[in-house]
């Protein structure tokens, strides 16, 4: 096995070791957001994050509902580290380990490249690094709106553009976050040329500014719809 390949899989070997006992001190913070696409619950997104003054770690994972997956079955682990500047996340390294009805797939964004694997006997193929912040960095943590032209998935890049800035009061079920937002309402376009509107809301969650509620906004279909719960037992 080559440097490389030995590197990828010490990277990879300490990930998963590390997914299901990560522990976080006082300073971290538990987001969980409740998905709804139209009427049905379409599962949680739940997000641990470790800031620090120059640095950040997350951990985050997201399975469908039993409901929703009579249409559409998706479950996904991902992992993060990078720096803060100025308020700015910044990632450095990025992993996923993601699976649907179709296949499963192991990501992996270093400094320098992207490893993906999709079938064992295969191995792992190379691709460029993708431009830009990872979209959780970006979307869900961003204390402001995100001002930079592309994000990623770990493994393609996205171009993002802020379309409109504004705040008002963002009135909301008692699970729900309610209070004082800034709304970003941002066009992304994939590599395809695919178009999609997107709309985040930022609240002040503790001492933090960070996603409340975001918003997909998909022609001729129910939105798909993240919302941060302040109770999640309710």
């Amino acid at each position: 096995m080559s440097i490389v390949g030995c590197s990828t899989f010490g990277f990879l070997v300490f990930f998963i070791s590390l997914l299901p006992n990560i522990s976080y001190s006082q300073e971290s913070l538990r987001l969980n957001y409740a998905a709804r696409v139209g009427p049905l619950n379409a599962g949680n997104l739940i997000i641990d994050l470790r800031p620090t003054p120059t640095t950040y770690e997350f951990l985050g994972r997201f399975k469908t509902s039993q409901m929703m997956e009579r249409y559409y079955k998706w479950s996904g682990v991902f992992a993060a580290k990078g720096v803060l500047l100025d308020d700015r996340f910044l990632t450095e390294a990025y992993f996923t380990k993601t699976e649907d009805k179709k296949r499963k797939q192991v990501v992996i964004f270093s400094d320098k490249e992207v490893r993906r694997l999709r079938k064992t006997v295969e191995g792992f193929k190379t691709k460029p690094r993708p431009r830009g912040v990872d979209l959780i960095s970006a979307l869900f943590l961003s204390p402001n709106c995100y001002e930079g032209s592309q994000v990623h998935d770990g493994e393609d890049d996205y171009f993002i553009e802020i379309k409109k800035k504004y705040k008002q009061r963002l009135r909301a079920a008692a699970r729900y976050f309610s209070g004082q937002v800034t709304v970003c309402r941002y066009h992304l376009k994939d590599n395809k040329n695919r178009s999609r509107s997107l709309e985040v809301a930022i609240g002040r969650i503790g001492e933090r500014e960070l996603a409340v509620k975001v918003v997909a906004r998909v022609p001729l279909l129910p939105n798909p719809t993240f919302r941060l719960l302040v109770d999640p037992k309710t």
